[in-house]
């Protein structure tokens, strides 16, 4: 398989995945939907779809769920976190900031870095679980709400550049 090969600009979505010798490609109004829908979907699931599960939802379920979802959230940032940080030694650039900038992924860590970007959606029951917990969107705050609107669309653009796209795993995964 040849270096992994992705571009997103709203003109054209292009993904090569790694392993299975498939590519995706995307063109208007599908990159819009994508980028900007992902944003507006977020938007409607914190104003609607959330709170009306509040009273559906059993407190034993709610308290469950957090639990879990908080615990594989940790586990998987953490690994994808370690993977990057163990590419960057193995191939000496964490300290060749060339080699960080220009080279590119290889395709078993361009695999986790999709599924990364893919995680910044798991990341909205985040909110979910505030939400559940009785907290409104004015409590939760604008900056947690636009942080997790935001999010996927920035990875999807962070992807663009190996250089970002390996420290976006590092920093975010560490967080």
């Amino acid at each position: 398989m040849s270096s992994p090969s992705y571009l997103f600009v709203f003109e054209h979505f292009h993904m090569e995945i790694p392993y299975i010798n498939h590519t995706i490609d995307l063109f208007p109004p599908w990159t819009y939907a994508m980028s900007l829908g992902s944003c507006l979907l977020y938007l409607f699931l914190v104003t609607m779809i959330f709170p009306s599960l509040t009273t559906k939802l059993s407190p034993n379920f709610k308290h469950s769920f957090a639990k879990i979802h908080h615990g594989l959230l940790f586990l998987y940032s953490l690994f994808s976190c370690v993977a990057a940080l163990y590419h960057l030694i193995i191939t000496g650039e964490i300290t060749n900031w060339s080699a960080l900038i220009c080279n590119p992924l290889p395709p078993w860590l361009r695999a986790i870095s999709i599924t990364f970007t893919v995680s910044k959606i798991w990341e909205w029951f985040d909110t979910a679980i505030l939400i559940w917990k009785g907290h409104s969107l004015k409590k939760i705050g604008f900056l947690h709400t636009y942080h997790h609107a935001t999010t996927f669309l920035l990875m999807i653009i962070v992807m663009n550049l190996p250089g970002p796209e390996k420290g976006g795993m590092l920093l975010n995964g560490f967080v």
